[in-house]
């Protein structure tokens, strides 16, 4: 997890200019995830997917435009040849998603933005070295894709693609969610 309050200081800003940008118009939104994550460990590394889960939280500026503010939980990957890689990995994320309905029912989107991340490995077994362990961090890009199908006037469902460069390790999303309108009335 995350421990940089320097981090969670951006965040709470982010959330506040999102507040006051337009506080009477566009209604605030939550999206729950599940994706199936692809781990790809880098050149010449190994390959290996597992289930992810994640939240956020957005602000709909219009039907074209919204900020989002989540939380990407990348699963935990067991590779074993010779030896055995753990890896987990996660990310606090901050985007702009960009809207294109097509009717009054389904719509695509664009999303770009950032992942704060944390990702920790340990090898047993591959070296001599016994077992090695390390934690990585940074703030990287990341990109995605959708579509969305309204179920109600609150709810809807989506599916999505999503591609995280985080480093040497690159995880590629792809799942679907729901999305719950939050009324301000």
């Amino acid at each position: 997890m995350l421990q940089s309050f320097s981090k969670l200081i951006c965040i709470a800003a982010f959330l506040s200019i999102s507040f006051f940008v337009n506080a009477e118009g566009s209604p605030f939104y939550v999206k729950a995830n599940l994706h199936n994550a692809d781990y790809d460990l880098g050149p010449g590394g190994s390959k290996a997917d597992t289930a992810q889960f994640g939240v956020s939280a957005g602000y709909a500026f219009s039907k074209h435009l919204a900020v989002e503010i989540g939380y990407q939980d990348f699963g935990k990957i067991s590779i074993t040849d010779p030896g055995t890689i753990d890896a987990t990995a996660d990310a606090f994320e901050l985007s702009v998603v960009g809207g294109w309905p097509l009717n009054s029912k389904y719509s695509v989107y664009l999303q770009f933005g950032v992942d704060i991340w944390e990702a920790s490995a340990t090898a047993t077994g591959v070296s001599n070295a016994g077992q090695i362990s390390a934690v990585d961090g940074a703030v990287d890009i990341f990109y995605g894709f959708g579509g969305t199908m309204q179920l109600s006037d609150d709810i809807s469902v989506f599916i999505e693609y999503q591609v995280h460069d985080l480093g040497i390790l690159d995880i590629n999303t792809a799942g679907l969610g729901f999305k719950l309108l939050l009324s301000e009335d």
